[in-house]
């Protein structure tokens, strides 16, 4: 009974993080998307024929990657952040409801109300691609649920260091970690060169640490159209969760402790 009046309280503060950002951001982002997407097409079509795909899937999926990437940083770093300083989550903890309750229902809160998002956007680049009569192939398929996967790791990583910094702080921390996550696979090269000593351990210890974004990087392959095993895809998606739970796990521990008086 405990666990599922727990689940309850989780739901319903997850669907109100996603009405509030509905009403705020999300429905405008779309539409900013959709008109550069489409807007984008006249400029595809001035481009070879031979070319027409794949400029067509780097826009698409880069302008994806781009919105949702900063929709995840201001939901955690601007709105969560913004609601833990100026403490007005006081009046939600004020009810019969634990910390880690409140803090995981804000992040799927976070994580539904951005894969909406890439959903509907996806539904955009679909239309896109068949009305330009453009053939979806299976690694654009895979960058998508690999775009899905970075959001579910990203978006624990901008919970937990809003849990810590001020927005501003929070923000630049954030953009920080997108960037760094997605070279990781040069640490790690590093680290090979090396052969032992200080730089090999140091660049295979921050490799491991460190959240490796690039590991759910399909978009390359998308554009280029090279298949990706599914494996790999199931694999990423597995790492993400997995990364996100220790990272959660962690931000429930600071939040337990933090101070709001």
């Amino acid at each position: 009974m405990k666990n599922s009046e727990a689940l309850m309280k989780i739901f319903a503060i997850a669907w109100n993080g996603f009405l509030e950002a509905r009403r705020n951001r999300i429905m405008v982002v779309l539409i900013v998307f959709a008109i550069v997407l489409l807007l984008s097409t006249t400029l595809i079509i001035r481009v070879t024929v031979f070319t027409l795909d794949r400029v067509l899937v780097d826009v698409a999926m880069g302008s994806m990657s781009f919105v949702l990437i900063l929709m995840s940083i201001y939901l955690s770093a601007g709105s969560f952040s913004r609601e833990l300083h100026e403490r007005s989550a006081c009046l939600v903890l004020s009810a019969p409801i634990s910390r880690a309750n409140f803090l995981m229902g804000r992040y799927f809160g976070n994580v539904f109300t951005l894969l909406v998002l890439q959903l509907l956007m996806s539904g955009v680049f679909l239309f896109q691609m068949k009305f330009l009569k453009v053939v979806v192939t299976q690694s654009q398929v895979a960058a998508l649920i690999g775009m899905s996967a970075q959001l579910l790791l990203f978006s624990s990583i901008g919970i937990f260091i809003a849990c810590l910094c001020s927005q501003v702080v929070a923000g630049t921390l954030l953009i920080m970690v997108y960037i760094v996550g997605n070279q990781t696979d040069e640490l790690f090269l590093m680290a090979e060169r090396a052969s032992g000593g200080l730089v090999y351990f140091l660049g295979k210890g921050l490799y491991y640490f460190l959240p490796n974004l690039s590991r759910s990087d399909f978009k390359l392959q998308a554009s280029h159209g090279l298949e990706v095993a599914w494996a790999e895809v199931f694999s990423s998606l597995g790492y993400s969760v997995a990364y996100a739970v220790f990272v959660l796990l962690a931000a429930c521990l600071v939040f337990q402790r933090r101070d709001f008086q």
